[in-house]
Parts: structure tokens; C-alpha cells; sequence
């Protein structure tokens, strides 16, 4: 049974999507100015039950929460995100991809690089494609080798504003 929770940002509506027992991250869901947007996209995702009292569910929410209104780092137990269904080099470039520093970018040839793999840059861009945990593992600081934003599931302006809300928190000038 899946369950989510959706959180009210200064950027719109995000969702979690979870599983209870035990606890389970499966997926989380990028900002839409409108609740019924974000509505809609939890039901074209999955199946699921609201569970507003779920703590882990809160917590994770808390997180995502702070991070959008106060440009707080997303620091949360790995373990708890569900990366089975992705083929292992996706699955590599995913938690090297949360390795990424927060406030700091890198290429997604850089990250192929890191995954030892430096022909991959392609295929990188695949494992951002398919990343279902946006924000907590960061793949909008991948960007491209020439430095431009690059492509990202909640448009390049979000990814562009996420970015330099992290540089702001960090006291760092802007990318973009």
C-alpha cells in the first residue's frame, strides 16, 4: 500500500509518496503552483492513500519544506530511498549524484568521471531523467560541461532557482 504527503513550499505544492511498514521513500514530487496539479500528478504516479500523521512522512517533509522557504540542505538517511527498480549504473550515478556538495554544481561528464565511467555522460543524463527523489538526491546540480543549466523534470527555471537559492544560503553569488 502507498500513502503520500503533500507539502506546502514558498515554491508550490511538493508530494511525497511512501510506503508505512517500514518506512520507505518511493518517490517524491518537484513544486506545482497549484494543489490540483499536484494532486493530479500523485495520481498518475501511484495509487495511494494521504497520511497526513505518518512521522517519518513529516519529517521528510519538514525538510523539504525548509529547504524551499529557507534554503536549508536536505539531510536525510539514504536507506530510506527506494532505488531497486534502477539498473546499476543508474543506481551508481544516483548516489553519486547525492554526493554533490550543497551549493556546488558539477557536469554530468564530471559525474560519469566519478562513476568511472567518463564515456557516460549520456547515460548520466539518463539516471537524472529517472531520478524519483529530486531535491534529496540533487540532480539539479548537474549541469552541463559548458556550464549552461541543462535539462531537469521541473522545468530549467526551477532548476535554475534551485541552484541559486543553495548559493544564497551559502552566501555565494548566483550561476544564473
Amino acid at each position: 500500500m502507498l500513502y503520500h504527503l503533500i507539502i506546502n513550499t514558498s515554491y508550490g505544492y511538493c508530494a511525497v509518496i511512501f510506503t508505512k511498514n517500514p518506512f520507505i521513500l518511493k518517490k517524491v514530487l518537484l513544486p506545482e503552483k497549484k494543489l490540483k496539479t499536484i494532486k493530479e500528478k500523485i495520481l498518475s504516479t501511484a495509487s495511494s492513500i494521504e497520511d497526513k500523521k505518518n512521522t517519518d512522512a513529516k519529517k521528510i517533509a519538514f525538510a523539504i519544506k525548509n529547504y524551499f522557504n529557507n534554503g536549508c540542505p536536505i539531510q536525510i538517511d539514504r536507506d530510506i530511498l527506494d532505488l531497486n527498480n534502477h539498473p546499476p549504473f543508474y543506481k551508481k550515478i544516483l548516489l553519486k549524484t547525492a554526493e554533490i556538495p550543497f551549493a556546488e554544481v558539477c557536469s554530468y561528464r564530471d559525474l560519469s568521471e566519478a562513476a568511472n565511467n567518463p564515456k557516460a555522460s549520456r547515460a548520466t543524463g539518463g539516471a537524472m531523467a529517472t531520478n524519483p527523489f529530486p531535491i534529496i538526491i540533487p540532480c539539479h546540480r548537474v549541469i552541463k560541461t559548458d556550464g549552461s543549466v541543462g535539462k531537469f523534470g521541473g522545468g530549467s527555471e526551477l532548476k535554475k532557482k534551485m541552484i541559486n537559492l543553495e548559493r544564497q544560503a551559502n552566501k555565494l553569488p548566483p550561476l544564473y
